[in-house]
């Protein structure tokens, strides 16, 4: 009522149900606000542009930099000089967390921290739409750096709580952020080679148990599964790695990089989850949500969260988190699983499409890429198709020491993949597009 009265009393000429009207949708908004700042919840149904614009609004409208009465007498006030920048960020500049900790709450910006305790609780909630069931691993950790460098401190963290460890195993994985990572920690990179199961390279179990033997349990920090990559190389056996480190009493990590949105993925880590056979699951915030790249999401025990959060220096950008948040409040549940409902539907008619006229390799442990036997000779299949404007497919040539997960695939072969967002559109166009190349 008190926003109906004050609009009323500038506009006394307008009739009772005009100034009701008016006073509603103020009071609306605000309702809204104060219900969702009470009870942050994943809506059904994602907002509207204006609705998501009024929350983040009101949420900067609480940090210092944004108080018209500030007197900033500090070496870092969140002062921005450029208006495209300050509206860019909605004036959120003081970042998150303090030289402590990256999840302490910030004394000059409670918005920006609200903003990270909200967003942390939305993509829990977004977690149970993909199907993924935390269990024991409860805590949920949203970093605002991207997978690798995610990746990179919850090793450092496990490092540490293993005083005697210095290597980190891995079933080989082609991908060189995966290598940076350990290497970025200090630790020493142990590549278990995979085996081939008919087309699908896999995870060699046998090797994997060798290594552990030939090195000292004890001398392992821990043992890094993928559950998301190129074809043909399918997921890691995590139920498999997970049985083997709780007999020799090491950590396993995941490197679930894109595989929120893969059913084969979410079924995988639920059982290893329930049965307490990992310690960690990193994945990325762009790959799974279609915000830009910057962020990452950890999952893992409470303790184990904090002591990564811990473990970051001073304060970090909150960009990637507000990217995350806006997202979510946009999707809302229902748009969520429509993405994911028609990631599936793509990837069946994409590969389905191109069984008509090519070999795909069967790889059932990877329902997002996919792999298509090419001939051998032809070195600029994948430049022809980046000039047509097909993006993210990749060539890979026999023989190649890098790229294949494996020492002697005995293919060259194309991927591509059925990714979040992608579109029937963009399916048809790239079937027509390789089955024109076919025909030349």
């Amino acid at each position: 009522m008190r926003a109906q009265t004050v609009i009323g009393s500038q506009l006394d000429q307008c009739g009772e149900s005009v100034l009701q009207q008016a006073g509603q949708a103020v009071e609306k908004r605000e309702k809204l606000f104060l219900d969702f700042l009470g009870n942050p919840t994943l809506p059904s149904k994602g907002y509207d542009d204006s609705t998501i614009e009024f929350i983040i609004n009101k949420l900067a409208c609480m940090d210092a930099n944004n108080n018209p009465d500030s007197c900033g007498a500090g070496e870092r006030e969140g002062r921005v000089y450029s208006g495209i920048v300050k509206r860019r960020h909605f004036g959120l500049a003081h970042g998150i967390g303090r030289s402590g900790e990256l999840t302490e709450v910030q004394p000059k910006a409670p918005g920006s921290s609200l903003i990270q305790i909200i967003t942390t609780k939305l993509v829990k909630q977004a977690i149970k739409v993909a199907g993924l069931q935390l269990g024991m691993l409860g805590g949920v950790l949203v970093l605002p750096v991207a997978t690798g460098m995610g990746l990179a401190c919850v090793l450092r963290v496990i490092a540490l709580r293993r005083p005697k460890s210095r290597y980190v195993l891995m079933p080989r994985i082609d991908q060189k952020s995966c290598v940076k990572c350990v290497s970025f920690t200090g630790l020493e990179l142990v590549v278990v080679e995979n085996c081939l199961m008919r087309d699908q390279v896999s995870t060699d179990l046998n090797a994997l148990e060798t290594t552990i033997g030939r090195l000292g349990a004890e001398n392992i920090a821990a043992v890094v599964a993928t559950s998301s990559c190129f074809a043909p190389r399918g997921c890691d056996n995590i139920c498999a790695i997970g049985e083997l480190c709780q007999l020799y009493a090491i950590p396993q990590v995941v490197n679930n990089a894109y595989g929120l949105q893969s059913n084969v993925v979410t079924k995988q880590l639920n059982e290893a989850i329930r049965r307490g056979l990992v310690t960690a699951v990193i994945q990325s915030s762009d790959k799974n949500f279609m915000v830009p790249v910057g962020g990452s999401i950890v999952f893992g025990a409470d303790v184990l969260c904090a002591e990564v959060a811990a473990l970051y220096p001073g304060r970090a950008s909150i960009s990637p988190l507000l990217d995350l948040l806006i997202t979510l409040l946009s999707m809302g549940a229902v748009g969520y699983r429509q993405l994911l409902q028609q990631r599936i539907d793509c990837f069946k008619a994409l590969k389905e499409g191109l069984c008509l006229s090519h070999r795909v390799l069967e790889t059932p442990s990877n329902d997002i890429s996919i792999a298509l036997v090419v001939d051998p000779t032809d070195d600029m299949l994948g430049a022809r198709l980046f000039h047509r404007s097909v993006s993210g497919a990749r060539l890979v040539r026999m023989g190649q020491p890098f790229g294949t997960h494996h020492t002697a695939y005995p293919h060259a072969y194309l991927t591509v993949a059925a990714s979040i967002g992608i579109t029937m559109t963009e399916v048809r166009k790239l079937l027509a597009l390789l089955e024109k190349k076919k025909q030349k």
